[in-house]
């Protein structure tokens, strides 16, 4: 058995992953603890130590609490992760994959870290990638697991759409990732929920399916779409103060614009086929949007698959089919 792992800005996933011919999940387990989080944690209290030091030890304290729930013993265990290790406020920097980028793993970088005590196994961590406008961590070993599954789904030009904190488009020709743009749009979100004006005309709970469908998610996308995401969210205020908007419709609107956003953008560049790779209630929502930006051909991966992709991009590097340059 062996770990597949990412770890996020805000979230930790971890996979115990059987050793067979393809990989199988054997069980999972995810936390709200991110990189992001490990750092200002660091940053706020260093007690003399590094950021490697810090962040190794947070991640080490996250594996070992995983393998505690599940009676596992990290004995003669090793692991791959990807996402925010390697980056600036991780456990040490490596560079980034460019595009163009294959998408069978040949160009990954990746680095080993020998077990020590802090972590007392070895650690293969995964680098991003970038292109001259963005940078990406993560999503890239998604991408290339995707393509393991099922190279097909990219034998035409698709854009691939990773929502998330950050949510990442990647166009994809013959097999090769040409290029990246990243959307702020789940951190906007949640920052204006919570620390903005708008704070006090929204709410924080999870948008459902019905709500993709409301009157006011529309109305957001099409707001979106006319004139832009910017010259429209104050009007999230506007509807409460002046239309008596309620807060749950008020978010929506918030959410229609945000993601209406990204929709707006694609339709602007002409892009026929997206590949949507998130959760299920998020994923609702992206299609909805899509749909009312006319993008003509939208097809979700399934959730579960998800998880199969990140082990499969995993497996290439822990097996060395990756160069590791």
């Amino acid at each position: 058995m062996w770990l597949s792992m990412d770890w996020g800005n805000s979230v930790f996933r971890l996979h115990a992953v059987e050793e067979e011919r393809p990989p199988r999940i054997r069980w999972s387990h995810r936390t709200r603890y991110g990189a992001q989080d490990a750092w200002k944690a660091w940053k706020r209290d260093p007690r003399g130590r590094t950021q490697a030091q810090a962040l190794r030890a947070a991640l080490a304290r996250l594996i070992f609490d995983a393998l505690k729930e599940h009676g596992v013993s990290p004995e003669g265990l090793d692991a791959v992760v990807s996402g925010m290790a390697c980056s600036s406020i991780g456990i040490g920097s490596l560079p980034y994959a460019r595009c163009p980028f294959p998408l069978d793993g040949s160009a990954l970088i990746h680095r080993r870290f020998p077990a020590d005590a802090a972590l007392a196994m070895s650690l293969h961590v995964v680098s991003g990638l970038c292109d001259e406008n963005t940078v990406v961590r993560g999503e890239e070993t998604l991408l290339v697991g995707l393509h393991a599954l099922d190279p097909d789904r990219f034998r035409e030009p698709v854009t691939v759409v990773m929502p998330g904190t950050h949510s990442v488009h990647v166009a994809v020709e013959r097999g090769v990732a040409q290029s990246a743009t990243t959307f702020m749009t789940g951190e906007l979100f949640g920052l204006l929920r919570r620390e903005s004006i708008l704070s006090q005309s929204v709410h924080e709970d999870p948008l459902s399916d019905e709500d993709a469908d409301g009157d006011a998610f529309g109305a957001g996308v099409e707001a979106a779409q006319r004139d832009g995401a910017l010259r429209h969210l104050f009007r999230v205020r506007a509807r409460d103060l002046l239309e008596h908007r309620n807060r749950h419709e008020n978010t929506c609107f918030l959410s229609g614009l945000l993601i209406g956003a990204e929709g707006a953008d694609l339709a602007r560049r002409r892009v026929e086929r997206v590949l949507l790779a998130c959760g299920e209630a998020t994923s609702v929502l992206y299609r909805r949007a899509f749909a009312r930006c006319g993008i003509p051909q939208v097809r979700p991966v399934p959730p579960r698959e998800l998880d199969e992709a990140l082990v499969a991009g995993q497996s290439l590097v822990r097996e060395g089919s990756a160069d590791g340059r």
